[in-house]
């Protein structure tokens, strides 16, 4: 179950979905907490994100596709088979690029990790969360993916299943395109 930092549960979600809006403007401004790092420079495979901190936890959050860049990591359908799962690659690639920027930030941390994001970036989100359990299982990591696309098997989430929360609306395609997932 998540620990919460500072509200419910609901109250969480509800930052979790204004930080993943925040990123596609790079605006912070309204939120009580800091941006302790942040990566604006948007290429294949390596998306813009922020490391944010409120109320004693760490937010990695990661923006959804705006442009040329993400479209094509998006388009990366191949699959990338690992020790702790299999992925789409593009989000793969995305979520190893941000991971190895941000690990020592989630690595130090005491309190909760979140892992937040909208489309493109929920997906990363949930990858990030998988590979923060596979390479420090002391993590307390959770994963707030709000209408993600299909990024990984089933069976990569079989340890932290419970640490994984993935908001979808009906009416939207985007989450359901992979019948497997």
């Amino acid at each position: 179950m998540v620990k919460l930092a500072g509200g419910t549960f609901i109250a969480l979600l509800q930052l979790g979905v204004r930080l993943s809006n925040a990123a596609y403007y790079a605006d912070f401004s309204n939120f009580t907490g800091k941006v302790v790092y942040s990566s604006t420079v948007c290429e294949i495979e390596k998306p813009v994100f922020f490391v944010y901190t409120q109320d004693d936890a760490l937010f990695v959050v990661t923006r959804g596709s705006t442009d040329d860049a993400d479209f094509g990591t998006d388009a990366k359908f191949t699959e990338t088979v690992t020790d702790f799962g299999v992925f789409h690659t593009g989000f793969y690639n995305a979520a190893v690029y941000v991971y190895e920027a941000t690990k020592d930030y989630i690595n130090q941390w005491n309190g909760p990790v979140y892992f937040v994001g909208h489309s493109y970036g929920a997906s990363v989100s949930q990858i990030l969360n998988v590979m923060s359990y596979y390479y420090n299982s002391k993590v307390n990591a959770y994963s707030f993916a709000y209408a993600p696309m299909p990024a990984m098997n089933l069976a990569a989430d079989d340890k932290i299943q419970d640490r994984l929360y993935g908001i979808v609306n009906d009416d939207d395609i985007i989450p359901t395109l992979s019948i497997p997932n």
